[in-house]
Order: structure tokens, then sequence, then C-alpha cells
């Protein structure tokens, strides 16, 4: 029907004019920002999804750092351990030799002040072992790593064995007399087994922590995989849908252009 009061072909082409720029607005922020979830609007779901895996990946981030540091600290204590365990290691060739009844005093005198410098630098090393201000070989060190995104994903760091002399009981030996010398080699020998149970210990942590940072690492590749799927846009498809929509566009005001036209024609048949 053809009237002059309202032009509904002109509404209608109008609507679809309006609908196609809403469309060419959205896609305009997805070639700007390279998402297809720009807004609540665009995904209420997916934005939500989103947000959580994006916390994740952000948490796993923070984590693989803490468990880098927590190798590093296992790092320093492994190596004043490894440095108590060659102190040992010389007090007891010094230890060997005082046994020997060959020895003269003077001679046993010497050994003895060379046997207390090196119960001296046992100290050194257990007392130097620390990260960020943390004592590591004094039996006090019980550390809690956060080493997931979640907040119970945490492994405990102790170290309940106070490494220095006076805890490795190696602190008051002498070797003055061949029986004195074959006492402290006994002492040392404990004190050996200690240290190396204390290292053999770190290394088992190093291994968890090495095994959870490669865990970390796959985490993050495939949650950032995953949110790529579900917030990136196909650059290839939203390029393709914007020309589509220009050429839409173009349809629609031509066809407003004609439908505005048509009460014009009308009235020339009028007159």
């Amino acid at each position: 029907m053809l009237s002059i009061n309202t032009n509904t072909n002109a509404l209608f082409s109008m609507a679809n004019l309006n609908k196609t720029n809403s469309a060419l607005s959205k896609i305009a922020k997805q070639l700007a920002t390279g998402k297809k979830i720009n807004s609540a609007a665009d995904d209420a779901a997916g934005i939500s999804i989103a947000s959580k895996m994006d916390a994740r990946i952000r948490g796993l981030g923070v984590a693989k750092k803490n468990v880098a540091d927590a190798m590093s600290l296992i790092g320093i204590a492994d190596g004043g351990l490894q440095g108590i365990e060659e102190s040992l290691q010389k007090m007891r060739e010094i230890a060997l030799s005082a046994k020997s009844d060959t020895l003269s005093t003077d001679e046993r005198d010497a050994l003895q002040t060379q046997f207390d410098s090196i119960v001296s630098e046992i100290n050194d090393y257990a007392g130097q072992a620390t990260f960020n201000g943390i004592a590591l070989l004094d039996g006090t060190a019980n550390l809690s790593i956060q080493s997931g995104a979640n907040a119970g994903d945490t492994t405990t760091v102790a170290i309940g064995q106070n490494y220095n002399a006076t805890g490795l009981s190696v602190n008051a030996l002498d070797i003055d007399s061949a029986a004195n010398a074959s006492a402290a080699i006994t002492a040392i020998d404990t004190a050996l087994e200690t240290v190396n149970s204390g290292m053999s210990d770190l290394g088992a942590l190093t291994n968890r922590f090495e095994s959870k940072s490669s865990y970390i690492d796959n985490a993050i590749e495939n949650n950032t995989a995953a949110l790529e799927r579900i917030e990136d846009a196909d650059m290839a498809e939203v390029a393709a849908e914007n020309i589509k929509l220009q050429t839409k566009q173009q349809s629609n005001l031509f066809a407003l252009s004609q439908a505005i036209q048509m009460p014009q024609s009308l009235l020339s048949l009028l007159g």
C-alpha cells in the first residue's frame, strides 16, 4: 500500500541500517583489540570464564617465580652443606694423622690448631647460609612456598638440623692422643652421615621443585591457549565479516534513500 503518512519501507530500512551499524561497531572493536570479547555484552559467560582463566594464569606466573626463589634458596643451603662436608673430610684426615703414635707432642699441637681452625670454618658455612635474611642451616628453617595458583597449593621447605659445629657435635673434639683422635674420627663420621643425609633431602626437594616448575610451564601454556580460544578473535574471519557488513551498510543506505523518495513519487502521481 502506498501512503504518505507512514513510510514503513523507510522505517524498515532504518532499522536494518542501525542493526548493521551496531554490528560494524562491534567488528571495529574486535579489529582494534584483537579480541572477540570486549565487554560482558559480547559474551557474558565467556567473559566470566576468561576472567577466571586469566587470574589462574597470572597466579601460575607468580608461583613460577616463587618456585624459582625456593630452588635458589635450596641451592644456597646445599652449597653450605657441601662446604661443611669438605671441612669435615679435612678434619677426618687430620684426625687420622693424629691417630698415629709416631707423632711428637709439637706435631700433635700443630694438628690440633689446624683441626680447631676448621671447626671455625664449619660455623662460618652454617652461619653464612642465608636467603633474604633467612637462616637456612641453624635448624630453624621451616618455610611454606606458594607453589601454585590457589591458596592451598603450597610446598614446605624444612631444614630442622643445626649444621654448625655444636649441632654436629664436632665443636669440642681433641686429637691430642691416639685414643682421642679415634673418638674424633667416629664423631666426624657421624657428622658426615648427618650432612650427607641433609644433602640428599635437599636434592629430593630440588627435584620436586623442578617437576613443579615444569608442571607450571605446561599449565601456563595450556591455560593461555584455552584463554586465546575463548577470548581472541580470528582476524581473518573478522576482516571478512567487516567487508560483508560494509557492503550491507551500503545496501541499507541505498534502500533507505529509495524508501525516503517513495512518498515524493506518490505526490508526483497526485499532481
